[in-house]
């Protein structure tokens, strides 16, 4: 089995098409469609089902999957160990939920790039669930999600406590009334939306209109024209609600504070790009945790 044929099932994985991923592969897709029958043949047994919408992965795909993941990675990491293990440059791939990218990661990031501008860094973000996820899969070097991490493989670094507060139009109001105009949020997925959730099972509010909207911008934008309210951390809103543009309203205690973690694979080769990185942002926040 070549490592190019990993490659290539492991892009009809991600794409969940052999189309799209001749199509992100740069191949003419019978040029897939055969690599995909010659693993099959060399394996002795189906990778995919072939369904009229597309495919899915079989037993065998599924097992296939997990170790193309970690195996491809690992020929990354010795690739990537030859070439950057001294100055810091290079591929680092990071995730963030929008939350703390849009309000902690300008501030730790402009420094670090400014001090090595060789590292190609992108930033990803998303739910915390998606982002531990690729994490885990080799997919992310590192990720900052929403409360401490119960698993094996990770590494995690408490990076700083958020305080939640729920969000109106710049209108003074009881809290209690607010509660039952719509709430503006991203998908279920979203940690604040179910915390919110939790918080009005308490106060027996049974009938909530949920609008969900891609971006935090878009939901902050929407709760100061007055579409609804939102609960948000208060360092994403605190420069709005300063400027008169939002109103802030504390929240039960129980479901005030979140904690950001910094999380990556404890087996993960360490280059001096992500070193950098991990002292930077030990120096720039001061709660850390092990």
């Amino acid at each position: 089995m070549e490592s190019g044929d990993l490659k290539i099932f492991q892009a009809v994985v991600r794409e969940g098409s052999i189309t799209k991923a001749a199509a992100q592969l740069g191949y003419v897709q019978s040029n897939v469609t055969a690599r995909i029958r010659q693993l099959e043949e060399k394996l002795q047994i189906p990778l995919f089902y072939r369904l009229n919408r597309g495919i899915s992965l079989t037993s065998a795909g599924k097992n296939l999957a997990v170790y193309a993941d970690r195996i491809l990675s690992q020929l990354d990491e010795a690739f990537i160990s030859t070439r950057y293990s001294e100055h810091p440059n290079g591929p680092l791939t990071l995730g963030a939920t929008d939350s703390t990218a849009a309000a902690h990661l300008p501030d730790l990031l402009k420094p670090y790039l400014k001090s090595y501008p060789d590292v190609k860094l992108s930033l990803i973000s998303g739910y915390s669930n998606d982002l531990m996820n690729k994490v885990l899969n080799y997919h992310l070097d590192a990720a900052f999600i929403n409360d401490p991490v119960n698993h094996p493989d990770l590494q995690q670094i408490l990076v700083l406590e958020e305080e939640l507060v729920l969000i109106s139009e710049p209108v003074e109001a009881e809290p209690r009334q607010l509660l039952n105009k719509p709430f503006l949020f991203f998908g279920p997925r979203c940690i604040h939306r179910e915390r919110m959730v939790q918080w009005l099972k308490e106060e027996n509010v049974t009938s909530t209109n949920i609008m969900e909207f891609g971006s935090l911008d878009a939901i902050i934008k929407g709760v100061s024209c007055g579409l609804g309210v939102s609960v948000q951390p208060k360092s994403s809103v605190k420069k709005l609600v300063e400027e008169g543009a939002l109103h802030c309203y504390p929240i039960p205690e129980k479901y005030r504070k979140v904690k950001v973690c910094f999380i990556y694979r404890r087996d993960m080769f360490m280059t001096s790009a992500m070193k950098k990185f991990i002292e930077l942002l030990e120096v720039t926040f001061s709660l850390l945790m092990r």
